[in-house]
């Protein structure tokens, strides 16, 4: 994705559409970020900046991260996961949804 314009996420987050949920008086927001590149080359990177509550993958060419986060509020949820990304030189360039944490599978979230 070399040709992929940097969306300046690093700066500014967006207002992604995903899904929280309060278990068990925790909430988890689950959440899947766009990279601007595979994020393979940056894994101990990424653990060390806190995102060891991820999954990395690439989708059809695009690079992924799938996260299960708690945090008191969504926005600070997605805040934490940017920033721990951008520290290691990756880009958000874009949020996916994804599936109700509690849903087991049973179909995406609008």
């Amino acid at each position: 994705m070399a040709d992929t314009q940097r969306s300046g996420a690093c700066e500014a987050s967006g207002n992604p559409a995903i899904r929280s949920e309060k278990l068990a008086g925790v909430s988890l927001h689950a959440s899947t970020l766009i990279l601007d590149q595979d994020a393979e080359p940056f894994v101990e990177q990424l653990h060390a900046s806190g995102c060891r509550d991820a999954i990395f993958r690439v989708e059809d060419a695009v690079p992924l991260a799938h996260f299960l986060r708690e945090a008191p509020t969504l926005q600070r949820a997605m805040a934490t996961a940017a920033r721990g990304i951008c520290s290691t030189g990756l880009d958000v360039v874009g949020v996916a949804s994804v599936a109700n944490p509690t849903n087991h599978g049973r179909g995406p979230l609008g």
